[in-house]
């Protein structure tokens, strides 16, 4: 009895301990955050963009056909204005919205590649090469491309970021949506 009583005591502790040291949420919390929709003060719009597969729906392997992964109307996300936080860049208005609208992104860090920048490898499961050899992701701010990585680039009010996914990744068309 005394062993029971020892052993609960020693769960106890040890549940308080790591509920202290770490930061437990369930999926409801930590989605659910503070909203990044612009209310006021600076802001950006940001658009997921994946025109260029749907309107090539047959070049997709058949389980990303599915209109979760790529929506008829080629929108991921439609334009949005978020807030936008000093000093923000386009990679972080991504993956602000990515958490609260529960879109997966997939990226690799800066030091994880050649590149030596953030490396967009796949949305909403929507990767590079689904759609053929030379898929990918690619973004645009105000109707360029930036010529740095997503990380990289510093964003201002009123800029507008669209994270497209092209099929052709060597000569990307900006306004394929």
């Amino acid at each position: 009895m005394k062993k029971n009583i020892a052993l609960i005591a020693v769960l106890i502790i040890a549940a308080a301990a790591l509920s202290y040291f770490f930061k437990i949420e369930t999926t409801g919390r930590y989605y659910g955050g503070e909203s990044p929709l612009w209310e006021s003060g600076p802001s950006a719009v940001l658009s997921i963009e994946c025109g260029a597969a749907a309107d090539n729906r047959g070049e997709l392997p058949p389980e990303l056909r599915d209109e979760r992964y790529v929506p008829a109307d080629g929108y991921i996300l439609a334009p949005t204005k978020l807030a936008l936080a000093e000093g923000e860049s386009a990679y972080d208005l991504l993956m602000k919205a990515a958490r609260y609208y529960e879109i997966s992104v997939d990226a690799q860090g800066s030091g994880e590649n050649s590149l030596g920048t953030v490396y967009i490898r796949g949305i909403n499961q929507l990767y590079e090469f689904s759609a053929g050899e030379l898929s990918g992701w690619t973004y645009s701010v105000n109707g360029e491309l930036p010529g740095v990585g997503c990380d990289e680039l510093e964003l201002s009010d009123g800029d507008e970021v669209r994270f497209i996914y092209t099929l052709d990744i060597a000569s990307p068309e900006v306004d394929e949506q």
